[in-house]
């Protein structure tokens, strides 16, 4: 571990366009492309008293804080790449609906990710319906998970209510950078050969 650690601190971890994907995005760029266990979504109904202007624009802050939401995946070539994209503007839509046609909308929830050019990597959306307001959280698995939603969860509330949220320090494209020189390393090498040994000679009598 301390030698993967200072091979990890040579890592050069300056801004790039574009980003290999780690291993558990091929994943789920290859496997589960279309699935909707490539979805990290909640949906919630809003109070009466919720602001939707108010709650858009808290939205839109939080592609500041986390730029990985501004990512795409898409092909170059002949494989598929992390494409950075700060500079993009995200605008949240505020869909007005009657309560009928929001039935039918969240039958269709959540949408999928196919990792096309251009194509999102995240279903940020408000509803306002004659009865009801909605907000819906849906992040692609491929750049989040449960512990991220409830950050996200947490820094939208805040940003709502008028707190300041510092972006992040240390953010996903340094992981996956990280990730690269820890993948390409002897020391990693070693410890697959390790972790192999451990399992030589072990057979399973049973297997799902």
């Amino acid at each position: 571990l301390f030698a993967l650690k200072k091979e990890q601190e040579k890592t050069d971890l300056s801004a790039r366009p574009s980003y290999e994907l780690t291993n558990l995005q091929k994943f789920f760029v290859y496997i589960l492309k279309g699935a909707t266990t490539s979805n990290v979504s909640i949906m919630f109904k809003l109070g009466e008293s919720v602001d939707l202007e108010r709650m858009k624009k808290a939205a839109e802050q939080l592609f500041e804080i986390h730029p990985i939401l501004k990512n795409v995946i898409e092909p170059v070539g002949e494989k598929y790449m992390n494409i950075r994209n700060d500079d993009l503007t995200v605008d949240i839509p505020i869909f007005e609906m009657s309560d009928d046609d929001f039935g039918k909308e969240f039958k269709t929830l959540p949408k999928n990710y196919y990792y096309t050019k251009g194509e999102p990597l995240h279903h940020i959306s408000i509803y306002k319906t004659e009865s009801a307001k909605y907000l819906l959280i849906d992040i692609a698995h491929i750049i989040s998970d449960g512990y991220s939603l409830d950050i996200i969860i947490e820094d939208i509330e805040k940003l709502y209510n008028g707190q300041t949220v510092e972006k992040e320090k240390h953010d996903f494209y340094e992981l996956i950078l990280e990730n690269t020189t820890e993948s390409n390393s002897q020391t990693a090498v070693k410890r697959s050969e390790y972790l192999s040994s451990l399992m030589n000679g072990l057979k399973l009598d049973r297997s799902i």
